[in-house]
């Protein structure tokens, strides 16, 4: 079977980042409908299917204020998880960040605190962001905790501003620029 080759966006020591294809559907949607994976930031009730997301795929690579991309495992080429960036405003330079690790074997590992620090380096370096948003949802605190550990300052919470599981949740957020980045060491799991 011959490999095929991604283009390599950035990489870090165990990740690289890669445009998000069509190609991933079938495993963004496993990930997208295990609650496992998404419980603690969408309500479960509503299910996806691969021609869905190929249509999200194709929507967000033709969308201004979206730039989405994969996230692969290194030592094994693995597609585990995705992200990106959303509600892009290039006049200021601005961008909302978020991630996703789908495969659980790889939580636990600090790859999700990489990823989320190899997004924002990409966004800096190739993408010419100056501030990058995040949103953390309080039922989610590893969230915020990666958020933090990777430089971001926290700016504030909305109480109550987010319907989910039949309740009404906090959400905390983030910003970061450039000179706040802090790349997380391989012992800062």
């Amino acid at each position: 079977m011959i490999k095929k080759k991604r283009q390599v966006l950035v990489k870090s020591e165990q990740l690289y980042l890669s445009p998000l294809l069509e190609e991933y559907a079938p495993t963004l949607t496993l990930w997208f409908n295990d609650s496992e994976v998404y419980e603690v930031m969408r309500d479960m009730s509503f299910k996806t299917n691969e021609e869905t997301e190929r249509q999200w795929v194709r929507q967000c690579q033709q969308d201004p204020t979206h730039h989405m991309v994969a996230i692969f495992y290194l030592p094994e080429d693995k597609l585990i998880g995705y992200g990106g960036f959303k509600n892009i405003q290039l006049e200021d330079r601005a961008a909302e960040l978020w991630i996703v690790i789908g495969e659980k074997e790889y939580w636990g590992q600090g790859l999700g605190k990489e990823g989320r620090w190899l997004i924002c380096h990409y966004g800096f370096e190739k993408l010419g962001y100056h501030n990058i948003l995040g949103e953390h949802y309080a039922i989610n605190p590893r969230s915020l905790n990666n958020a933090l550990r990777t430089g971001a300052k926290k700016v504030g919470t909305r109480r109550e501003s987010k319907w989910l599981h039949g309740q009404f949740i906090d959400v905390h957020y983030t910003d970061m620029l450039r000179e706040d980045l802090i790349k997380p060491t391989p012992k800062d799991k």
